[in-house]
């Protein structure tokens, strides 16, 4: 008997592949990337690890003695580099140009190289380093000073806009001169603290005052009628200002008055320095 359409049987259902939803993951923020500060009150005490930074300076020493004045001018090249929280530092002092009255004639100039600073100091958080520095002048004259120094340096905020940065060293001094038959040395204890104040007056543009007192405790050294010897106090007081025109790049401009203006000396700097941090 014929079927009819209705009574056909319908076709068998085919399983269809339905999709199980799965839990997506958990999506993690990407890492902030933090840049180095462009604020000077804002920057750490060391650079970021793997970081660099040099430059050069002019520096103007000027002394006066009674109308006669006297002016030595030199170039620093200076550079530090960061190894994760560990930092290390050089610069090297070179003699440029003098100048004299006319009424003292030709004097020789002074040895091409005139000092050599070296450091290296640890970061024991951005705002706390303790390190060793090591200071040689007059290395190929003849009378050479070389002085260590151990030294705690600490920054503290006062403001957004404001910080003050200070350290204290103690070390070791020893001076020698070959001018003198038999050639002679003298030796001190030193104690030297340094201070800055940063007020950052625009977000690119900082001020800073700084001091330094030195005192020095003569340690049994001879006296010699050319040298005065004995304990000494000195100090350095001075003015800067830094400019930042472009993210890794600063311009320098201070004007420091040294040693309490002793033979009125006053030192201008003028430099540039450029910087690479991750």
């Amino acid at each position: 008997m014929p079927t009819t359409p209705e009574d056909a049987e319908p076709p068998p259902a085919t399983a269809v592949a339905v999709a199980t939803p799965t839990a997506s993951p958990r999506a993690v923020p990407p890492t902030p990337v933090v840049s180095y500060p462009t604020a000077l009150t804002a920057r750490p005490l060391v650079l970021p690890a793997n970081g660099l930074e040099g430059g050069v300076r002019l520096l103007t020493t000027r002394y006066e003695s009674g109308d006669d004045r006297f002016m030595f001018h030199n170039l620093e090249a200076r550079g530090r580099g960061a190894l994760g929280t560990t930092e290390v530092e050089a610069a090297l002092v070179m003699f440029v140009y003098q100048q004299f009255p006319e009424s003292f004639g030709d004097v020789p100039d002074p040895d091409r190289l005139q000092s050599i600073f070296l450091a290296a100091r640890h970061g024991l958080d951005p705002d706390q380093t303790v390190g060793l520095e090591l200071d040689v002048a007059g290395l190929t004259s003849e009378f050479t000073t070389v002085r260590g120094l151990a030294v705690y340096h600490r920054k503290a905020h006062l403001s957004p806009r404001a910080a003050i940065d200070s350290a204290v060293g103690l070390g070791y001094q020893r001076s020698s001169s070959s001018q003198t038959v038999p050639s002679q040395t003298w030796s001190y204890v030193v104690v030297e603290t340094r201070h800055r104040i940063q007020a950052q007056l625009t977000p690119t543009v900082a001020l800073e005052g700084r001091a330094a007192l030195r005192f020095l405790r003569d340690n049994g050294s001879p006296s010699e009628m050319t040298f005065t010897t004995g304990s000494a106090i000195g100090f350095d007081v001075g003015v800067g200002v830094t400019a930042t025109v472009a993210p890794t790049i600063d311009v320098i401009a201070a004007f420091d008055v040294l040693d309490g203006g002793d033979l009125g000396a006053k030192l201008f700097t003028i430099g540039v320095m450029t910087r690479r941090v991750p």
